[in-house]
């Protein structure tokens, strides 16, 4: 038989893996949201464990940087990249009237759907179009025409 199809066993699991597998499942079944579940019952966020990791990697830089003046591409690296993950984490500010247009977008409306029945982005603060001043009107006969 070629060396190449020979399955090497895999190694025992200790009595610790064993535990942890039975009580949380193995790794690679573990999702983002149960491991937030987990830290949760353990008064932990993903924040926390972020923000505590950052305080320690700036530590560690100021520590290298007071020793030789220089600071290890390596770590500045990471600190790079933690700071990007929490911009990341960061919802980005919208405006009210961005914010209206990406609701009533052409593109996110069924094609049945040519125009969306409140045109806010055409109107000023406090005013109603033509449009919706005829929807309106015909809402109010259609209760009066109910209630009578």
């Amino acid at each position: 038989m070629p060396k190449s199809r020979i399955i090497k066993p895999i190694p025992p699991k200790s009595e610790q893996e064993e535990l942890y597998d039975a009580v949380f499942g193995p790794n690679e079944e573990m999702s983002e949201d149960l491991a937030d579940d987990i830290l949760a019952t353990y008064a932990v966020t993903g924040q926390m464990l972020v923000d505590k990791f950052k305080a320690r990697l700036q530590e560690r830089i100021k520590e290298i940087h007071d020793q030789t003046g220089e600071i290890p591409a390596p770590l500045e690296a990471t600190m790079r990249n933690v700071r990007q993950y929490e911009r990341e984490r960061i919802p980005r500010t919208v405006g009210a009237d961005e914010w209206v247009s990406e609701i009533f977008g052409a593109a996110l409306l069924p094609s049945s759907h040519a125009s969306p029945l409140f045109s806010f982005r055409t109107s000023s603060t406090g005013e109603i179009s033509e449009n919706d001043r005829d929807i309106l009107s015909r809402l109010m006969l259609e209760l009066e025409e109910a209630d009578q």
